[in-house]
């Protein structure tokens, strides 16, 4: 059985939200370790709306990934 392959971002919004790209804050977590149902994906984080409320999460394979679909801006 061949492996599916992951999209580069996976979004999950809580509230009937629709995700449009570069619409809502998100930040930004890496995780050292593969997860068995995002083993593609470094990266999760939450999702938030102009407001600040958290309205969703999401898994990513990397940075340029988030960059291209939130307004983020990373810590030093």
């Amino acid at each position: 059985m061949a492996k599916k392959k992951l999209k580069p971002i996976e979004v999950d919004m809580w509230y009937g939200d629709k995700f449009e790209p570069k619409k809502y804050g998100a930040d930004a977590y890496h995780r050292d370790q593969q997860s068995w149902y995002h083993p593609e994906h470094s990266y999760v984080g939450n999702i938030y709306n102009d407001e600040g409320k958290m309205i969703g999460d999401y898994t990513a394979a990397n940075g340029t990934v988030i960059e291209e679909n939130f307004n983020i801006k990373w810590k030093d």
